[in-house]
């Protein structure tokens, strides 16, 4: 994730340096407008990431709205996208703000927060949650943890569990 946020960093510090012979006030904004960022691991694409909009306040670039494929072997294993979201220079780690939805062929996830740790190559949420499966719904009042393919799912909380056919 490092290497696409070093482009979009130099891509904000070229805009903010473009022909200025005075300092920004202290309370403008750097952005950047259709804004789309590739991230390789190995010489393969690891995720691509969109925004319609990125603003860089200090070592964090805020994201409006936001779209991320998660990529393995170049092919998209979930697609998230969110109203908003934010990402930290430093540890590249990204968090979905508004109304988050993460969806797979067969899963999709809906809740209003998540992180994904590009360390860890890992989705995590802490807020409330619905994941709705080919066969029933999870409702999740803790959170999950999982993988960006949402086949390794753990909820950190209480959860209810609904067949597809059941009242909802």
């Amino acid at each position: 994730m490092r290497k696409g946020l070093a482009l979009l960093t130099l891509g904000l510090l070229l805009l903010a340096c473009s022909g200025e012979e005075t300092p920004p006030p202290p309370d403008a904004r750097e952005a950047l407008q259709g804004v789309e960022v590739e991230e390789h691991t190995g010489g393969d694409p690891a995720w691509r990431l969109r925004a319609r909009e990125v603003v860089r306040r200090g070592d964090t670039l805020w994201l409006y709205p936001v779209s991320l494929a998660f990529l393995e072997r170049g092919d998209t294993v979930s697609f998230l996208r969110a109203d908003s979201g934010w990402v930290l220079e430093a540890s590249g780690r990204m968090t979905a703000l508004g109304s988050v939805v993460v969806r797979t062929e067969t899963d999709t996830i809906f809740t209003r927060e998540l992180s994904y740790d590009p360390h860890r190559k890992r989705i995590v949420s802490t807020a409330p949650s619905r994941i709705l499966q080919p066969d029933r719904v999870i409702r999740s009042e803790g959170g999950f943890d999982t993988d960006p393919a949402l086949k390794d799912i753990r909820f950190t909380g209480p959860v209810k569990i609904q067949s597809r056919g059941e009242d909802r």
